[in-house]
């Protein structure tokens, strides 16, 4: 079988478009869509050429719909959510520490022991280890000594650190001891500083924050320090600024994207939601005031973002098929244009 160069070029514009429009599942739509091709191209007669023409542009268009709503509605990757769920669960637990911790105190643990001097000398995240199963841990910490002092340095290590205190998500490394998970310290909030707060301080608990993730805090898990609420209002994610941020990040949709990216944040009453990025800055200041009003919904719309090399590589598929499937074969045009000797 010959081909002419036009139709070679047409041929490598479906290939190339296939792959734009679907990624590497576009090999098989073009090899599906030529081999259609071929077998209406091998037609004898104008009137087989017709039939096959209009049954390989049903299948075609099939095909393409079949394809384009599965890559539509491709779920983001198993690690993502599996890593996602597994920090939700580490704010859940903490939260329920929290909790314990103010059963048995009458009240929650302040966001830092000070010294004479008003000077943050040691975290939450040590007073809570006991209600961690990390008993063996905290006896060892020195309470005369701060946080880093010579005898604490000792337990300083990421391998000392307990795992609830790191997200899977986080790029700070495993050896690290740097954690995920901070407080977010402020006269209105869950956390005023060196003095505890407790429960029936909190007006709706079910939508006072407790706890929020930070990637790359770089916060030693025993260093008494934490989000302040100038930080915190900075919103989800803010760029090359710290505040409440994470790194769970994935994208939805194939031609018409959506960014999810967000935070897990725990809230008072031992709840875990998902804050995504747009979330707005003074709901987020009512959610970190004990004496916030109640709020019915706190998702946020996620706007799209169309996905115009995808949307151009299926436009420029479907034009290039049609023109390969429907210009006539060489010989047939030299049939038309050769003189009628009888």
């Amino acid at each position: 079988m010959r081909f002419s160069l036009q139709t070679l070029l047409l041929a490598f514009l479906v290939i190339w478009s296939a792959l734009a429009a679907f990624g590497i599942r576009g090999i098989f739509v073009a090899s599906v869509l030529l081999g259609i091709a071929a077998y209406v191209r091998s037609a004898q007669t104008p009137k087989e050429a017709i039939e096959r023409l209009v049954m390989s542009i049903l299948i075609a268009v099939l095909l393409l719909c079949c394809i384009t709503s599965w890559v539509a509605t491709v779920p983001p990757a198993p690690r993502v959510c599996s890593r996602r769920a597994e920090c939700n669960n580490n704010l859940k637990q903490l939260a329920v520490a929290l909790h314990n911790y103010h059963d048995h105190y009458g009240c929650f643990p302040p966001a830092y022991v000070a010294d004479e001097e008003g000077k943050p000398r040691h975290s939450w995240r040590v007073l809570l280890l006991p209600f961690l199963q990390e008993g063996a841990l905290y006896d060892q910490y020195d309470f005369s000594q701060p946080w880093n002092g010579p005898n604490n340095r000792r337990l300083a290590g990421g391998a000392t650190m307990p795992l609830l205190y790191r997200c899977l998500s986080d790029r700070s490394g495993e050896s690290s001891a740097t954690t995920s998970y901070v407080a977010v310290v402020g006269s209105d909030t869950a956390w005023p500083g060196e003095r505890p707060r407790r429960l029936s301080e909190f007006r709706h608990p079910s939508n006072t924050i407790l706890l929020v993730e930070v990637k790359n805090s770089g916060i030693h898990w025993m260093e008494p320090r934490d989000l302040t609420v100038l930080e915190a209002l900075r919103g989800i994610n803010p760029r090359g600024k710290r505040g409440i941020s994470s790194a769970h990040v994935f994208q939805r949709g194939y031609f018409v994207s959506r960014r999810y990216a967000g935070v897990n944040v725990a809230f008072a009453d031992c709840s875990v939601r998902y804050l995504l990025e747009g979330f707005p800055p003074e709901m987020l200041g009512r959610l970190l005031s004990v004496a916030g009003e109640a709020a019915a919904d706190i998702d946020v719309p996620v706007p799209g973002r169309p996905r115009w090399d995808r949307i151009m590589g299926l436009s420029v598929l479907v034009v290039s098929y049609l023109v390969l499937l429907m210009r006539p074969r060489p010989e047939r045009r030299r049939r038309r244009t050769e003189p009628d000797h009888a």
